[in-house]
């Protein structure tokens, strides 16, 4: 009788029940983390970080280099917020004088310029404005004098015109379209606010000077 050629999933099923029982180690020099692909960092290595939405590993980037999107993707453990790797952690990212991020071939952090307003404040007459350093700082504070003769017309801005909502005239002043200093008396006038006494008297020819 002759014997039926042997299949060949047939021939397969001895191997298959060799390799189970763990005589052969096919991933030998490998773990499971490495199969299956990183879950942390902490399976990469030293120089690597884990890329979490495809489970692989990849060279962390050095300062100046980009796309970063967290810090441990650096190897400065620094990840600016214009997705460049910086060369160390800046001044208050994301402040009105902060850090907007890093640049360069060294991934130096750069910052808004000394030009930038970072607070301003009106009292009176007087405005304060305050500018960044260029440095990450709010620190370069300058006062002046509301122009115009113009007085605030809020905490943070001084008036833009005399009379009506955009402004009023300092002590010593009137309004004429624009500021006037107070007249002293005798000098011609056309109404009292016009002098520093607030009084216009006129005569019988109706000539007017302040009182």
């Amino acid at each position: 009788m002759t014997a039926r050629p042997t299949t060949w999933w047939a021939r397969l099923v001895p191997v298959a029940l060799w390799l189970s029982s763990g005589a052969c180690n096919l991933v030998s020099g490998l773990d499971a983390v490495q199969i299956a692909g990183c879950a942390t960092d902490a399976d990469c290595d030293a120089t690597q970080f884990c890329v979490v939405a495809t489970h692989a590993c990849a060279l962390r980037l050095s300062p100046g280099s980009s796309p970063c999107l967290a810090d441990d993707e650096c190897t400065s453990a620094v990840c600016g917020i214009n997705g460049v790797c910086c060369i160390e952690r800046c001044e208050a990212p994301g402040d009105t004088c902060g850090a907007t991020g890093c640049a360069g071939v060294d991934g130096v952090c750069t910052y808004p310029p000394p030009s930038t307003v970072c607070t301003l404040s009106c009292s009176g007459s007087t405005l304060e404005t305050i500018n960044c350093d260029g440095s990450g700082r709010c620190a370069v504070r300058q006062t002046a004098a509301c122009p115009g003769n113009l007085s605030c017309l809020s905490p943070t801005a001084c008036g833009t015109a005399c009379g009506g909502a955009d402004g009023t005239c300092i002590a010593g002043y009137y309004c004429a379209g624009t500021c006037q200093a107070l007249k002293p008396s005798g000098t011609i006038c056309a109404s009292a606010q016009e002098c520093v006494s607030q009084a216009c008297n006129c005569d019988a020819c109706g000539s007017c000077v302040c009182g």
